[in-house]
Parts: structure tokens; C-alpha cells; sequence
């Protein structure tokens, strides 16, 4: 079994609210990308809202060299900032997390 800790968010964010959760989530990218060597994998996807009943969706796409870099990573001001933004500002009508583990597969991208 590997260490490698992997997760999906999948988010509908509140009618108005995509510029301000975008904003917030670039600002934890920008620093993960700098300070965190143990996030492997950080992306974000945005849904096509007439592809989606008219909802504004994004799927957040994670993986950690391990628990440990998890940690590190969720400890980080950006991610309380956008935490607490969700919260306070209504940024999110539902969300779900799916943790995973990798089976397979390929990307050309």
C-alpha cells in the first residue's frame, strides 16, 4: 500500500461566488507550488455551467507525497483563509470529498 494520500473535491459553489473562490484557491497554489514540496498534484477544475443544470462546479484534484505533506499543506494560511472564506462569505452550496488511491491509467497532458 502506498503512503501517497490523493483526494477529489467536488464543489458547487453559490450563484456569484466562482471569481472569489478562484482567487482564494491561487493564492494556496501559488504557495504550494513555492514552500511545499510534497504536494504532488494540485489542480483545479472548472465545470461548464450549461454542461452542469446551470450550477458552477469545481472539482479539486490533490495528491501528497503522505500524511505528513497533507498536513502541512492544510496547516498553511491560504487554506484557513479559504476555509474560513467558505464559511463566512457562503462561497459553497455543497461539497463532498472523495478520498482515492491510485489504481491506473494514463494522461497525455
Amino acid at each position: 500500500m502506498s503512503s501517497v494520500v490523493e483526494l477529489t473535491g467536488v464543489l458547487t459553489l453559490n450563484p456569484g461566488k466562482a471569481e472569489r473562490f478562484i482567487a482564494l484557491f491561487k493564492n494556496i497554489l501559488a504557495h504550494a507550488n513555492a514552500n511545499e514540496p510534497g504536494t504532488i498534484v494540485y489542480e483545479l477544475h472548472v465545470g461548464i455551467p450549461e454542461k452542469n443544470n446551470g450550477e458552477q462546479v469545481v472539482v479539486a484534484k490533490e495528491m501528497y507525497k503522505d500524511q505528513a505533506s497533507m498536513d502541512i499543506h492544510m496547516a498553511g494560511e491560504g487554506v484557513k483563509t479559504i476555509l474560513e472564506a467558505m464559511e463566512k462569505e457562503n462561497l459553497i452550496k455543497s461539497s463532498q470529498i472523495i478520498f482515492t488511491e491510485p489504481l491506473g491509467g494514463r494522461s497525455k497532458i
